[in-house]
């Protein structure tokens, strides 16, 4: 998968990268199965306007979907989850949980679409508050061993 979009710190020389994604043994975790199924599940509303984009409006005459409205997905779906957060808020949150399970410093950079280590020390490493809950829940179900970079 590559963005189209790309990031805010590519450049001429330096270009965001994509992901691999990998199949995971729980269904309704396994990204590969769920992009599956949103392909097929707009394969004619796809063929309609000719596009391969995988995010695509879901509403009115079908075209690419803009940041802005990828944004409002991911906003909707946190809200629902119960997460107070942002969607330029999950790099900084995913970056920090790897770092908390002891993910290699240089996959948290590769996955983060970080180029300076120094960059995500300063501003993406943060520690949880409440550690012992952290350690109860979330090292079972990481995901971000099944997104592997790709240049």
């Amino acid at each position: 998968m590559w963005p189209c979009f790309g990031s805010k710190t590519d450049d001429a020389n330096n270009r965001q990268s994509g992901w691999k994604l990998k199949a995971h043994p729980i269904k309704n975790l396994d990204c590969v199965f769920w992009t599956r199924q949103l392909i097929g599940t707009s394969q004619d509303r796809r063929k309609s306007g000719m596009l391969s984009e995988l995010f695509i409006t879901a509403r009115g005459d079908p075209k690419p979907a803009s940041r802005t409205v990828i944004s409002g997905w991911i906003k909707s779906v946190l809200k629902e989850a119960g997460v107070d957060a942002t969607p330029g808020s999950v790099r900084s949150a995913v970056a920090s949980l790897n770092w908390l399970e002891k993910f290699p410093i240089d996959q948290i950079l590769q996955t983060g679409n970080w180029r300076q280590e120094h960059t995500f020390r300063r501003y993406y490493q943060r520690e949880l508050a409440n550690q012992s809950r952290h350690n109860d829940f979330t090292t079972s179900v990481s995901l971000s061993n099944f997104f592997e970079p790709v240049q």
